[in-house]
């Protein structure tokens, strides 16, 4: 199997740790070869676009350089992460953008961005055939409870975009580790997390709606495929009186899964 460049994002090397502890041992388990490297650095989340565009793809394709150098498929499990990186490559077919940004990379003693590199989502990249095999022989049916599945936004929105549909993956790996699979009414809804800052009433309506539905599902857990997602509703929930269920990536539910 070729290598892959694992892009883990700023969140889960900072406050979802165990998101990155739980990518990195489950890609050792899978005997997948990958490369972090350590020029990686955050992909300008929500925001940045709104203020300088040229400074977001800038940065963007600076990441896609440094991946460019040691293979050609670029994997991440932030789905905000995956939606920036892919903006950027598709921003940057244009030849005359990818000639200015090229430019401004070649000033700060970057190489190049070539465009080269396929992105992908670890949630996709971990459901493909070739993947799933590996872990249909590792992965075990353990206490079976009640999981909510929750996408997020930025996985999917906007379609035009994103090259790969994660309809169902999420699902099937689940159903891979026994879980009994509660589904939302849109478990691509959005979270709040980008406007925490902007607009707090609405970020907190957003993330309350998600935990209510929970609730009424009796679900034990809430899995999700985005560390800012996660982080987002376990924040929520721990402000309020409700029963709290238990936030979980994805990566760690396959990982608890797995025969020692």
């Amino acid at each position: 199997m070729e290598t892959i460049v694992f892009f883990p994002g700023c969140m889960p090397i900072s406050i979802a740790r165990h998101q990155y502890r739980a990518e990195r041992k489950l890609l050792k388990k899978l005997d997948i070869p990958f490369i972090e490297c350590p020029e990686f650095s955050c992909c300008g989340g929500g925001h940045l676009q709104d203020a300088d565009e040229v400074k977001f793809l800038a940065l963007n394709a600076r990441n896609l350089v440094y991946a460019e150098r040691h293979g050609r498929l670029l994997v991440t499990g932030c789905s905000t992460c995956y939606q920036n990186l892919v903006r950027t490559a598709e921003a940057l077919k244009d030849e005359t953008l990818r000639s200015r940004i090229n430019r401004r990379l070649n000033a700060a003693g970057v190489d190049d961005y070539r465009g080269i590199v396929e992105i992908r989502h670890m949630l996709n990249f971990l459901a493909s055939p070739e993947i799933f095999s590996l872990l249909e022989n590792l992965v075990i049916h353990r206490k079976e409870q009640n999981i909510m599945p929750f996408y997020g936004c930025h996985i999917k929105r906007p379609s035009t975009l994103l090259p790969e549909n994660p309809d169902g993956n999420l699902e099937k790996l689940l159903t891979l580790c026994g879980a009994f699979i509660r589904p939302m009414r849109d478990p691509y809804v959005c979270c709040g997390f980008h406007g925490q800052i902007t607009s707090p009433k609405t970020s907190n309506a957003l993330t309350d709606a998600i935990l209510n539905e929970a609730a009424e599902q009796q679900c034990e857990t809430i899995v999700t495929v985005c560390p800012l997602c996660a982080f987002n509703i376990e924040s929520r929930s721990m402000q309020n009186d409700r029963p709290r269920p238990k936030i979980v990536p994805v990566e760690e539910m396959l990982l608890k899964s797995m025969r020692r």
